[in-house]
C-alpha cells in the first residue's frame, strides 16, 4: 500500500486530476482523509487504470461499429454485449464486442429462417 494525494497520484498514473478527484468524491474509489487532503492507494489504482488503458470507452465502440449508444447500452443491460465497469465507467474489449454482435446477427438470422 502506497498512499499519495489525489494530485500526486494523478500525475504518477498519468490520468487527469479532475477525473480522479471526481471518482473519490462520488465514492467510486476509496480514500483516507488527512486534514484537508484525500489520500488514495496508488498501487490499487494502478491496477484499475491499467485495465482501463487496455480497454476502450463507449465512444470508440460507437465509432468502430456505427451503432447507437442506446443500442450498445441495451445490449450491455441484456447481457448480450460484454463490458467491464472500472471505477464506475463502462469499458469494452473491441474483439469481444464484435464477436457478440456477430453472434447476435447469427441468432437473428436463425430466428427469421
Amino acid at each position: 500500500m502506497k498512499y499519495q494525494s489525489i494530485r500526486r497520484a494523478a500525475a504518477t498514473l498519468d490520468v487527469p486530476y479532475h477525473w480522479l478527484a471526481r471518482k473519490a468524491r462520488t465514492g467510486k474509489i476509496s480514500y483516507i482523509s488527512y486534514g484537508h487532503r484525500k489520500l488514495v492507494d496508488v498501487d490499487d489504482l494502478a491496477e484499475q487504470v491499467k485495465k482501463c488503458k487496455q480497454l476502450v470507452k463507449m465512444s470508440e465502440v460507437i465509432e468502430e461499429t456505427g451503432l447507437s449508444e442506446r443500442f450498445i447500452r441495451r445490449g450491455v443491460q441484456d447481457g448480450q454485449i460484454p463490458c467491464q465497469r472500472v471505477l464506475g465507467s463502462l469499458y469494452f474489449d473491441l474483439l469481444d464486442v464484435k464477436k457478440a454482435l456477430a453472434g447476435m446477427a447469427n441468432h437473428t438470422e436463425q430466428a427469421e429462417g
